[in-house]
């Protein structure tokens, strides 16, 4: 009856007595609804509800359990088995359709919340998936700031498990010098309900810690409850190891820039200082608090207008318009310093800054460059002395020999003649003159440093007075040069080539001074006591003792000088002419100063000049003139002698000298030519008369060629050098002795004599009663 009436009704229907059957047809294929006879299963109906509600196909039937009984734990039994709702048989068919519509709406309200369960945990867990799977620590928080879920990467991280973080069990992996600060910033945004964002170190599973980024976001409902925060945690390690190392960076260009030798100025829009470093402080000796702000520093910094308009121009102008200029700048002490500044290039810019430039002090760098042209100047002018000094050398050298045969000449003329020959003092004057040249000569010697001083007691009248006619040659005719010479004036000590140097120089200057205009120069000597105001104007600047000096003044009539040129006179290579003669006033004051004297200049223009040098004076006596012994008449000499000398005048005087004492002399203008005359000999010659400068063989080595043919052959040296020079440079080993040139009759004969008596008494012979 009941399958008529439902497929009256249009349905489908399917009968089955057999339980088996039942099931078989009921998961096999999707069935609307199923009916089961409690008669017909007995027992077995729970079992075949949960059957049923266990199948995928068969879960979503509508299950109605037909029943004769309606107690309660029987109907509970069939509903907890599966069914959706119980029939009590008998029932007519329209009431059991009602009954199973009603049956079909429980059922579809069942199925979809089951459906939105499952979609909901579905939902669910693809959440959990994709936030294990972020690389971002991942965590959520309920309303009471409580950790609920933290996703794999956070607990990986960690190295602990979801019942340890949850709560606030997250706070226990907080560096303990972030702790406080995270938690005040996270409690206090759950107060507010608010986002928050804070960076603290988070431990790592192996107790290291690494710095996170954490960012907490509000969750709420539809109706705006607060339900908590759903956060993430970002790695920022490298990052903060990368600011750390920016930092570090930035604070060692800071202290590089601070300490570097360089000065740092930086302005702003309105041209105002707002950067001065330590090197500016330590440069200019103004402070930071000085300058910074200060509108009148530039006035300090650059008096000058136009110094100052110059500065602020290169300054301030746009980055990268002045490279490499050079300005001078006034410290707080007064000194001026020289300073190489440069402006910045554009992309060295800084923020807030108009522009700024960086300076080197070169002041030192400047000094040392004039110091190295002074330097270099002294040195040139060295040379070029030491290569006069050579050139004076040589000159003294030659003129020397040239003087031999002068001076000979005259001294063998003088023999020939008596007192009353008309020509007596002609050659008397040329002999004279000739002894002053050869001491002119010897201060070239000594110039050249090959001569040697003597220092003695000295008469200045009686050297000025055996000088007079010299001076008379320097001076022109046009001018007087007059003589007031004290007699019986104080000895001083010196040398007196020296002192005639000085006279010399003087008179000639203050010749050049007069020029070819008439005038007059006057010469004076005389003793003085100097007082302490007296000295004080005197040249070299020492503290002279006051006391007895003896004074030479030298006054002309010139051109006269003013006070820079007096305060100038005395500095080495100044002049005033165009050319210069003699070694000039630095000479003289250098002179002077060897002696222990003092000089004053008294000069004013048009009006001439005044020379006055002061020599201390001496309590030593003058030596007593040598008596005149005309020698010649007193030594007749007996043997051979040998004259080697590459000049011919000079073998010609000697040889005259020699052969008018009875010698007989033979001559040699080489050593080649000496050593083949001394070896045709036999060695036999009684003396030999060897010049040091000779062309191809020296005079040191003919010596040593001629000792070598006999050891004790007795040779007397001669050179324009003096003998201290000769003989530091040779030796007194194998020397009998030394003459230096120019020489008259009398010394050379004297040598002769004294060399050959020495050697006779050596060779045991008796000395010859001529020679007494």
């Amino acid at each position: 009856m009941l399958e008529e009436y439902f497929e009256s009704r249009g349905f489908m229907v399917t009968v089955s007595a057999d339980s088996g059957r039942a099931l078989e047809l009921a998961t096999g294929e999707h069935q609307s609804v199923i009916l089961i006879d409690r008669v017909v299963l007995g027992d077995g109906i729970d079992e075949f509800c949960r059957d049923l509600r266990t199948n995928a196909v068969s879960s979503r039937s509508v299950v109605v359990v037909l029943t004769l009984s309606e107690e309660p734990e029987e109907v509970c039994a069939f509903i907890d088995a599966g069914a959706d709702d119980y029939v009590v048989l008998p029932m007519r068919p329209e009431q059991l359709f009602s009954r199973l519509y009603l049956a079909e709406r429980r059922s579809n309200l069942r199925n979809r919340d089951t459906r939105e369960e499952e979609s909901a945990q579905h939902g669910e867990h693809e959440l959990q998936t994709i936030a294990d799977a972020s690389p971002v620590m991942l965590w959520v928080a309920g309303p009471d700031g409580h950790g609920t879920f933290f996703n794999r990467r956070y607990l990986e991280h960690t190295g602990r498990d979801i019942e340890h973080e949850s709560g606030m069990g997250w706070a226990e992996c907080l560096h303990p010098e972030d702790y406080s600060r995270c938690l005040d910033t996270y409690l206090g945004a759950l107060k507010r309900c608010e986002e928050f964002r804070v960076e603290y170190r988070l431990r790592r599973a192996d107790g290291s810690y690494c710095w996170v980024l954490s960012n907490g976001v509000p969750r709420h409902t539809q109706f705006g409850e607060f339900l908590g925060y759903i956060g993430s945690c970002v790695d920022i390690s490298e990052q903060k190891h990368s600011e750390g190392v920016l930092r570090s960076s930035e604070e060692r260009l800071r202290l590089v820039m601070r300490n570097m030798p360089v000065l740092r100025v930086g302005f702003d829009e309105r041209h105002r200082i707002i950067v001065w470093n330590r090197e500016c402080e330590r440069v200019t000796g103004y402070g930071a608090e000085e300058v910074i702000g200060n509108p009148k520093i530039m006035n300090l910094l650059a008096p000058q207008h136009c110094e100052r308009d110059a500065l602020l121009e290169r300054w301030s102008k746009p980055i990268g318009t002045y490279r490499d200029w050079e300005m001078e700048i006034f410290c707080q002490s007064g000194e001026v310093r020289t300073v190489a500044w440069s402006n910045i290039s554009e992309e060295l810019r800084v923020p807030g800054w108009s522009t700024w430039a960086i300076g080197v002090d070169i002041t030192d760098r400047k000094n040392a460059e004039i110091e190295h042209c002074r330097l270099q100047a002294q040195i040139q002018e060295a040379q070029k002395f030491e290569s006069l000094g050579m050139l004076a050398g040589g000159v003294a050298h030659d003129f020397n020999n040239l003087l031999v045969g002068v001076l000979g000449c005259a001294n063998l003329a003088l023999r020939d003649i008596d007192d009353q020959h008309p020509q007596h003092d002609l050659i008397l004057q040329i002999q004279d003159s000739a002894k002053m040249a050869a001491e002119l000569t010897n201060q070239m010697l000594a110039y050249s440093g090959k001569g040697k001083f003597i220092v003695e007691p000295i008469d200045l009248s009686r050297v000025l007075r055996s000088m007079a006619h010299l001076l008379e040659i320097a001076v022109p005719k046009s001018v007087d040069l007059e003589f007031d010479l004290q007699e019986s004036i104080a000895a001083i000590e010196g040398d007196v080539t020296q002192i005639r140097q000085i006279a010399m120089n003087l008179v000639t200057n203050a010749a050049e001074a007069i020029g070819d205009q008439p005038g007059r120069i006057s010469v004076r000597s005389r003793s003085i006591v100097a007082d302490r105001q007296y000295l004080a104007a005197a040249l070299p600047a020492n503290d002279h003792p006051e006391g007895a000096y003896v004074e030479l003044v030298v006054a002309d009539t010139g051109c006269g000088m003013d006070e820079e040129v007096v305060s100038k006179v005395f500095d080495p290579f100044f002049t005033t002419k165009f050319t210069g003669r003699g070694l000039g006033l630095a000479a003289v004051i250098g002179i002077v100063r060897g002696h222990g004297g003092a000089i004053r200049a008294e000069s004013a223009p048009g009006e001439g000049t005044i020379f006055s040098v002061l020599f201390p004076t001496t309590a030593l006596p003058l030596p007593a003139p040598a008596p005149v012994v005309n020698r010649l008449d007193e030594y007749r000499g007996d043997g051979t002698l040998l004259v080697v000398d590459d000049e011919e005048s000079v073998r010609v005087v000697a040889k005259r000298m020699l052969q008018e004492f009875g010698f007989e002399v033979l001559t040699a203008d080489s050593g080649f030519s000496a050593v083949e005359q001394y070896e045709a000999h036999g060695g036999k010659l009684d003396g030999v008369l060897l010049d040091l400068t000779m062309p191809q063989m020296s005079g040191e080595e003919t010596l040593r060629r001629l000792q070598s043919i006999r050891a004790d052959v007795p040779v007397i040296l001669t050179s324009g050098y003096s003998e201290h020079e000769v003989v530091g440079r040779l030796g007194r080993e194998g020397l009998a002795g030394f003459i230096q040139k120019p020489y008259t009759a009398d010394d050379l004969i004297e040598k002769i004599r004294d060399v050959l008596s020495e050697c006779g008494q050596k060779n045991g012979a008796a000395a010859d009663p001529k020679a007494l």
